[in-house]
């Protein structure tokens, strides 16, 4: 197989493992999912079910004997209680009686995420976080279903301080598609560098043991809108030996009766290739070229967001992240 063939091979098969790799991911989650959601179900099926089960992520808790890692589930609301079930099998049940408070915060436990709001519930014992979909209509919700436990009057009258003027909806979207593209970005950039840095490796193995001969162009081989250049050399012991250059172009960059140097395996003299450096390092130099681009955009979005990041957290620590404390 030439050096051209196994680089090609190469690349469709990290390509097709990454394409698997992600597909038996996303076939774990979607399975996951509808698991946790039909046992969600099966346990709230007798109660006065207020919002139905939803996916949501629990992002930790000040409350002692709660999960200590994030996690993806499924979360639901009754009259009884707040409900998560996690992928990994983790059920939290905070009893609506607990629930003295809800508020929303861009930072919890000085973690954050793509700048997305947190729902926390407030208990006499501590805060419990999760990303829902619909913080306003969870928080309604909530006040619904914690007023008459409570005591409370049941509306939103008394909120402790403002929407947070700092962050917009606008400006978290963005700050969440940075993320997403500045993984995107990266991954494809890791690709190209893996396979500029494979296809090196073979290129310059395959080279180590090559031996040089004069060649001549003999002849042009019309390879759809590029020309080849046939080049013949020979051998010393040998007899002449013809080879179609891999590289064309349009225009030709040698002409019959060229002299060029040329780089062969005494094993398989017929597999040679001109002297040059385009040659010989094209496909290492291409995805090199290729993955530059996509490292320097996925670096660049991966900075914006850790700064925003810092930014906040700081902000946090100065006493100004953003936060609604709404009483229930």
């Amino acid at each position: 197989m030439s050096t051209t063939m196994f680089v090609v091979a190469l690349v469709a098969g990290i390509l097709a493992a990454q394409l698997l790799a992600w597909g038996l991911v996303f076939l774990w989650f979607r399975r996951r999912r509808r698991v946790i959601a039909r046992r969600l179900d099966s346990q709230i099926a007798a109660e006065a079910i207020v919002r139905s089960p939803e996916p949501g992520t629990y992002r930790g808790a000040t409350v002692a004997g709660y999960p200590i890692v994030n996690n993806d589930g499924m979360i639901a609301l009754t009259r009884r209680g707040l409900f998560f079930h996690s992928l990994t099998g983790k059920v939290i049940e905070v009893p609506v009686g607990d629930i003295t408070g809800v508020r929303e915060a861009t930072t919890f436990n000085r973690a954050i995420k793509s700048g997305r709001q947190h729902l926390v519930v407030q208990t006499p014992s501590g805060e419990i976080a999760f990303y829902v979909r619909d913080n306003a209509a969870w928080i309604a919700s909530l006040l619904t279903v914690c007023a008459p436990t409570n005591g409370a009057e049941g509306s939103a009258d008394g909120f402790v301080g403002q929407p947070d003027l700092d962050a917009p909806d606008f400006i978290r979207r963005r700050r969440g598609s940075k993320a997403v593209l500045a993984v995107v970005f990266t991954s494809i950039g890791l690709v190209f560098a893996l396979t500029a840095g494979i296809s090196a490796a073979v290129v310059a193995k395959s080279i180590s043991a090559d031996h040089f001969a004069a060649g001549t162009v003999v002849d042009l081989s019309h390879a759809g809108k590029g020309y080849r250049p046939v080049v013949e050399f020979v051998p010393p012991g040998s007899g002449p030996v013809r080879f179609t250059n891999w590289l064309g172009s349009n225009p030709p960059s040698f002409y019959v009766g060229d002299h060029v140097p040329v780089r062969y395996s005494p094993d398989n003299p017929q597999d040679a290739v001109i002297d040059r450096f385009w040659h010989i390092w094209f496909l290492p130099t291409l995805f090199g070229l290729f993955a530059a681009p996509f490292l320097l955009l996925g670096i660049t979005f991966g900075a914006t967001k850790l700064a925003a990041r810092r930014q906040i957290h700081r902000e946090s620590e100065s006493g100004e992240a953003s936060g609604k404390d709404i009483p229930v």
